[in-house]
């Protein structure tokens, strides 16, 4: 409403002034003065009200759970790693989990029929380091009908998650020296659901591991560098055996303990052997050395050789060797005793075999990785 001097009041405010009007208020100059300034304070003060926008209100999201792209790596898909063990017997995991985020009672009543692509491009899109899982390779759950490469289920009226659940016959029958993904990629959702941008894909990871993978520390019983002796060995330091095949693991340097630190934090998470230069007090590796682990049945350590080469093929040539002489054994508690060998030609001097390091140490288990 239109008031007085332009500033719009409420009708009680023009009742109060007429009033004083009408009653000569002899400090009618003084009163219209503070209404007006007042009205001005209130004016300004007040909230203006937004509209809330109404988004995805009344629609049903059909998503995967926990796979939201990590669009900022430059990922299309989400991404989880599934561990599955290194044996020739069947093995069912749980590959995704999709779900229909409903607005009401309404949606969620009703039947939904869903159309979840096998999507090998999504895997090789995701990393170049993964292979995607062979078709004839696995088997869906039975709940799910699987035409070519479609997988298709059914939500029926009150479900709104759904357990997509793959098995495995045999994972031995494949190269397990190659890591293996899963891609799936929801296509189609009737009954009006809205596919989510992203997270609409996800690439499954089988984690590969034998039962000799895992977390370690490693703690030194013998340690001798034949060549230069200010070269010792870490008293401890932590290690991850990651599986390589059925009976193989790398070993692979995640820390030292104690001083010094590693003189750079390049050499964590390789396959490396850790020293100390007494001559610097400095943490340093055996350059061109790092240890693979065979295993037999009967857990016992048959074989160490060098993963950068049996020998290397560039200076310094360095190869490794197990030392029969040793304990080389896995024991109940899954730590383990080894005693092996840098072997290292053209040494100068030259020691006996070529032995440039003996080493026996005990892996202490930790746990899984």
């Amino acid at each position: 409403m239109q008031g007085f001097g332009g500033i719009k009041t409420s009708a009680n405010i023009q009742l109060l002034i007429l009033y004083c009007l009408i009653m000569g208020h002899r400090t009618f100059i003084q009163n219209i003065f503070a209404v007006s300034i007042a009205l001005l304070i209130f004016n300004a003060c007040k909230k203006v009200a937004i509209p809330e926008p109404l988004g995805d209100k009344g629609i049903t999201i059909v998503k995967f759970a926990d796979a939201l792209a990590d669009t900022a790596s430059g990922h299309a898909s989400g991404h989880k790693v599934v561990n599955i063990d290194l044996i020739p017997t069947p093995q069912t995991f749980e590959a995704a989990d999709i779900r229909r985020d409903v607005p009401n009672n309404a949606e969620l009543n009703k039947d939904m029929n869903i159309v979840i692509q096998i999507d090998p491009g999504a895997v090789t899109s995701f990393s170049p380091d993964l292979t995607p899982l062979p078709d004839g390779s696995f088997s869906a759950d039975p709940s799910i009908t699987v035409v070519g490469r479609d997988m298709q289920l059914s939500m029926k009226a009150g479900e709104f998650s759904k357990i997509i659940k793959i098995t495995v016959p045999n994972i031995l029958a494949l190269d397990v020296s190659k890591t293996y993904g899963l891609g799936l990629t929801i296509s189609s959702a009737d009954a009006n659901g809205q596919i989510s941008k992203w997270e609409k894909s996800i690439v499954v990871e089988l984690g590969l591991k034998n039962k000799w993978d895992g977390k370690y520390q490693v703690n030194t019983n013998l340690f001798v560098d034949y060549v230069n002796s200010a070269l010792i060995g870490y008293n401890s330091w932590l290690a991850e055996l990651h599986t390589s095949g059925p009976h193989t693991a790398v070993a692979y340097l995640t820390g030292v303990i104690g001083s010094p630190d590693l003189a750079t934090t390049d050499w964590l998470n390789t396959p490396y052997h850790p020293i100390i230069n007494t001559t610097n007090a400095a943490g340093s590796v055996y350059g061109n050395y790092g240890m693979e682990f065979e295993f037999n049945d009967a857990d016992k350590i048959i074989k160490v050789v060098n993963v950068y080469g049996q020998p290397t093929t560039t200076s310094p040539y360095r190869s490794a060797e197990i030392d029969p002489g040793g304990a080389n054994q896995v024991f109940s508690n899954k730590d383990f005793r080894v005693k092996y060998k840098l072997i290292q030609t053209g040494l100068s001097p030259a020691p006996a075999g070529d032995i440039r390091v003996l080493m026996d140490e005990t892996w202490v288990y930790k746990g899984p990785r």
